[in-house]
C-alpha cells in the first residue's frame, strides 16, 4: 500500500510525521521538506528506532534550508513495525514536509517446536 503523508510543520517543535503501524514494514521512497520562507532555516530530521527510544538516527541536523528552497532525498529507508521519522525546525521557521512510503505486511515466522 503507497502513502504520502504530508504535514506543515510547528516552528520550534518536535514533530513525528510518520510511525510505521504494528505488523508492518515500510520502504521509504521520497522525504521532501521546503523552507517557505525569505530566510534561511534549520531542519533536523532523525529516524527514530521502535526497540529503543534513544536510538536516533539523524539525517540531517541542524541543516539550514535557504530561502524558498529544498532538501530532498530517496530511497533510503527500509522501516520496522514501530519506528518512525521526526522533524523539528528552527524557531520562526515556516516548513512543509512530505514523506512517501510503500507499507507492506511483515511476514510471520511460524514457531518450529524441536
Amino acid at each position: 500500500m503507497k502513502h504520502t503523508t504530508g504535514l506543515n510543520i510547528v516552528a520550534d517543535t518536535l514533530t513525528k510525521v510518520i510511525e510505521i503501524p504494528t505488523g508492518y514494514k515500510a520502504s521509504v521512497s521520497n522525504f521532501f521538506a521546503s523552507n517557505q520562507q525569505g530566510n534561511n532555516k534549520y531542519i533536523t530530521v532523525y529516524w527514530q528506532h521502535a526497540h529503543d527510544a534513544n536510538h536516533k538516527i539523524y539525517i540531517v541536523k541542524e541543516y539550514v534550508i535557504t530561502a524558498n528552497n529544498y532538501l530532498q532525498f530517496s530511497d533510503n529507508m527500509v522501516m520496522q513495525s514501530g519506528d518512525s521519522i521526526w522533524v523539528l525546525t528552527e524557531s520562526g521557521s515556516a516548513m512543509s514536509v512530505i514523506v512517501s512510503y510503500d507499507l507492506y505486511k511483515e511476514n510471520t515466522v511460524p514457531f518450529m517446536a524441536d
